[in-house]
């Protein structure tokens, strides 16, 4: 029995992690159920002793029939239940009328140990009300619930059915006693606090299938980095050392290439976890670790591969050439974007001044897309060679770079509002914090319904997804005067973070602080009590 138990324990992760996720998931559904329990209103049935007195002499041969319907109502509480006629009228406190009445002539209503419900009428006056005496007196001070039990019966009781308005206010009644809370701000947060634990359950199930995943998706990649590792150094062997794209392509690989050892003793020692082991934030921290690190090998690795394809125009040279102008097509396409976006931002402007400077800046975007398909052309005729190819996507990139930025200050300078100058200086603190960001690469361009993907993480030339950078290849990269030794002297760095530069800076101003104030009122019963209306 005991190994049955150690076997069990070991095949679902263990009974420490088993334990942990139990605790977890008791949290999670605790939260859902116990302020559900908390509100809901259990309780009887209770079959209510029904009084009927008809000091007004309206119900006649009624009084049994209305007697026979409030006894078919059923209570979540012992009640008494009281249908009571009184002439009062229109003009008068019907309200003080009954209360009168009441203490007069039913003091044992009052008592503190029962519970007693007067439906009231006065068919003269016309007159509906609703009165909670002894143990339900607290109810007294709801006016939205003594106010939905009013009209309930007034349908019937505008018809002259004694008996149906009786019923139908009774079985109102009925609804609320019982209930824990019997306000909406209670139920709003249960209401919260059930989100919150749904929320829980929701975000352990996310940690457990995400870890899973990334874990499933390192595997692939470390198996096809190795999988592929002889080629990749045949490859590196056969490109030209002294070119200087190659150059940094080898050295991001070596770099990543001398973490391989460690990465297979961090798969060794991460092991093959199951069941409950998943459902940690650790687990997946480490899962998401060991992708990153595998998927930057095997990255590296493609990189290498397309570099030697194109470089010695061997099968495959296309697509990475293909590649390669991905990321220039992507900064085209949000180039045309940020363009997009001046037309539309609330901007007070010159409308013919930066309309014009629009059209101009998208004609360009098309014509640079041209001169890439043109770059294409030429590099597959022999014209162009490869080094030549990359440096001219290095200085177009530059380019595209250089007047995106200038047009987003350009438009911001069309501002004539009296929040001009400070947009312009949030625009240029913005785009100082956005060229130390390395905003990265979505993979994806759509330009004119044309669209297209590819890998940033396996282009040639450099950008933030580019694995195996570290500090000192981006130190100096932006400050061209100074660059530090072997930093990569051109790269890419994704135009979109300049469409969201701009949208901050053309919709920026200055912060207010709000107020709220509110108040209520309300009122409770000693004793009990309650309300009436006219129907």
């Amino acid at each position: 029995m005991k190994m049955l138990v150690k076997t069990l324990g070991e095949r679902f992760g263990g009974w420490r992690a088993i334990g942990a996720l139990s605790a977890k998931i008791a949290l999670g559904i605790a939260l859902i159920v116990l302020p559900i329990l908390a509100v809901w209103p259990f309780g009887g049935p209770y079959t209510p002793r029904v009084e009927v007195d008809d000091e007004a002499g309206v119900l006649h041969l009624q009084v049994d029939a209305v007697r026979d319907a409030l006894e078919q109502v059923t209570f979540r509480r012992d009640v008494d239940l009281v249908a009571l006629t009184l002439d009062v009228p229109y003009e008068s406190n019907f309200d003080s009328a009954v209360h009168d009445y009441a203490t007069q002539k039913h003091p044992e209503w009052f008592e503190p140990d029962r519970r007693t419900v007067v439906l009231a009428v006065s068919p003269s006056g016309r007159w509906v009300g609703c009165y909670f005496y002894g143990r339900l007196s607290r109810l007294s001070s709801n006016g939205k619930a003594m106010s939905t039990i009013q009209e309930a019966g007034k349908d019937a009781l505008r018809a002259g059915d004694w008996t149906g308005g009786f019923e139908a206010a009774a079985r109102e009644s009925a609804s609320l006693i019982g209930r824990p809370v019997t306000t909406f701000q209670p139920y709003m947060w249960v209401g919260l606090i059930v989100l919150a634990g749904i929320a829980w359950l929701s975000v352990l199930t996310w940690i457990a299938r995400s870890g899973m995943s990334a874990f499933e998706r390192a595997r692939r990649h470390r198996d096809r980095a190795a999988r592929e590792y002889e080629g990749v150094r045949l490859n590196a062997r056969t490109m030209p050392q002294n070119e200087h794209h190659c150059a940094q392509v080898l050295r991001r690989f070596e770099r990543l290439d001398g973490t391989r050892a460690e990465l297979s003793r961090d798969f060794a020692d991460f092991g093959s976890p199951r069941g409950a082991q998943w459902w940690t934030r650790e687990m997946r921290s480490k899962a998401r670790d060991l992708e990153k690190r595998a998927a930057d090998l095997d990255s590296a690795g493609s990189a290498v591969a397309n570099a030697s394809a194109l470089f010695a125009r061997s099968p495959g040279w296309e697509a990475a050439w293909s590649n390669e102008q991905g990321l220039l097509r992507e900064d085209l396409a949000n180039f045309d974007a940020l363009c997009i976006r001046a037309t539309s931002s609330r901007l007070s402007v010159d409308e013919s001044r930066l309309n014009t400077e629009i059209y101009t800046s998208q004609v360009w975007v098309r014509k640079q897309m041209r001169v890439l398909d043109q770059t294409t052309a030429e590099l597959s005729s022999g014209e162009l060679q490869p080094a030549e190819a990359l440096d001219r996507l290095d200085s177009l990139s530059s380019e595209i770079r250089s007047k995106a930025e200038q047009f987003a200050a350009y438009a911001i300078s069309c501002d004539h509002s009296r929040r001009a100058a400070d947009r312009s200086r949030v625009l240029n603190e913005k785009i100082r914090e956005w060229q130390r960001s390395r905003f990265g690469y979505s993979g994806t361009w759509s330009l004119d319904e044309v669209e297209g993907s590819y890998d940033p993480s396996s282009t040639i030339r450099v950008n933030p997804s580019s694995p195996g950078i570290d500090d000192s290849d981006w130190d100096g990269a932006d400050d061209q005067s100074a660059p530090a030794p072997n930093a990569v002297p051109l790269f890419s760095l994704s135009i979109a973070g300049l469409v969201e530069v701009y949208k901050e800076a053309s919709t920026w101003s200055p912060s207010s602080d709000w107020t709220y104030g509110g108040g209520g009122g309300g009122f409770s019963g000693g004793d009990g009590g309650g309300s009436s209306s006219h129907f």
